[in-house]
């Protein structure tokens, strides 16, 4: 029995440790007993809303322009690769953590857009060349994929502010296809939420969808202040096209 309790405290000492290695350290899930000391380290203190309900699906915000502050999002920059003419080619990609700033009713309410270097087609550039140039920053026509994205990591480390045109989107994984853009375009509610849309839909195989709110245009703090001086604002006439630069 004393071999067992024995085994059972190193293990803990192990998941401590494993807890708090960098996250390129990091083991999978390990079993712990809660009541030995030495899992004391875990013990860390967290704020929470003791009312929010972690299983909530809220209602994005309704289709419009929006002023959001921006930073680099918690999975940072990502490498992948993708096949054009044939050949592998590099690109890299990386999560925003943008926060609305402009509506006090969606005050801070998060959004999580990804951007990346790939260069679609008929695009003579890509997203994030696109967002450093909307941040005042325009890059060379010669550059690389890694100094772009280092000159992006050094502005979102000044949490600048962007414009941008959200519209509700809802992905089917299965067959890898949108089934609503434009929240005009999902269904219709009577009299509840905003708009009277329901922001939640079925996808190909029966499960539930949450509508997101996606950034389908980035703006200039200028060009959002002359768009909205015009009356477009929060005007969302049904969906845009559904482009294939927006990333699911």
């Amino acid at each position: 029995m004393a071999t067992n309790t024995t085994q059972q405290t190193q293990q803990n000492a192990r998941a401590v440790e494993q807890q708090q290695a960098e996250p390129a350290e990091r083991e999978e899930l390990v079993s712990i007993d809660i009541n030995d000391p030495a899992v004391k380290a875990l013990d860390v203190e967290q704020e929470i809303d003791p009312t929010a309900d972690a299983w909530d699906r809220p209602v994005p915000p309704p289709d419009g322009l929006y002023r959001l502050k921006l930073s680099l999002g918690r999975d940072g920059f990502k490498n992948g690769f993708e096949m054009k003419d044939g050949k592998r080619v590099s690109y890299i990609q990386c999560n925003l953590d943008a926060r609305i700033q402009n509506d006090p009713a969606w005050i801070d309410f998060p959004l999580m857009p990804k951007v990346n270097t790939k260069i679609g087609g008929g695009k003579e550039t890509n997203q994030v060349a696109t967002l450093l140039l909307k941040m005042g920053k325009p890059q060379p026509s010669k550059t690389t994929i890694l100094n772009l994205c280092q000159e992006l990591s050094k502005m979102l480390v000044k949490t600048p502010e962007l414009g941008a045109q959200l519209e509700w989107r809802a992905w089917d994984q299965h067959k890898r296809g949108w089934i609503a853009c434009g929240m005009k375009n999902f269904p219709a509610l009577k009299g509840e939420g905003p708009g009277g849309y329901n922001h939640i839909v079925k996808d190909s195989k029966g499960g539930d969808v949450v509508a997101k709110a996606t950034p389908v245009r980035w703006l200039s703090l200028a060009e959002l202040k002359t768009e909205q001086e015009g009356g477009k604002g929060r005007k969302a006439a049904g969906a845009s096209a559904p482009g294939a630069d927006i990333i699911t």
